[in-house]
């Protein structure tokens, strides 16, 4: 696939300036540092993207967690009273 240029105009000379001097830093020609910069730029959107429907997903993963929870803290509980009203017969029981 064949690539396509871009040119870009009226930049401000300070940015010309930082992006000369990242692209020395790195060993790069401005152009491919550019280059770099831009597909980066996009990867990081792209993954962004992907990232958004896996963040709600474990959002509604821990919501229903957090009520299963809750229901087995429930059932824990009741149970805990049921086994108290037996005992409670139990004892009964054998008083009479």
């Amino acid at each position: 696939m064949a690539g396509q240029d871009i040119f870009v105009r009226k930049l401000d000379h300070m940015i010309v300036a930082k992006l000369n001097q990242n692209a020395k830093k790195k060993g790069m020609s401005r152009e491919a540092y550019l280059r770099l910069l831009l597909t980066n730029s996009m990867m990081m959107d792209t993954q962004a993207n992907l990232e958004r429907p896996y963040e709600e997903l474990l959002m509604w993963n821990a919501r229903l967690l957090k009520e299963v929870t809750n229901g087995q803290e429930s059932l824990t509980m009741r149970m805990m009273q049921l086994e108290r009203v037996i005992q409670e017969l139990i004892r009964l029981e054998r008083g009479q």
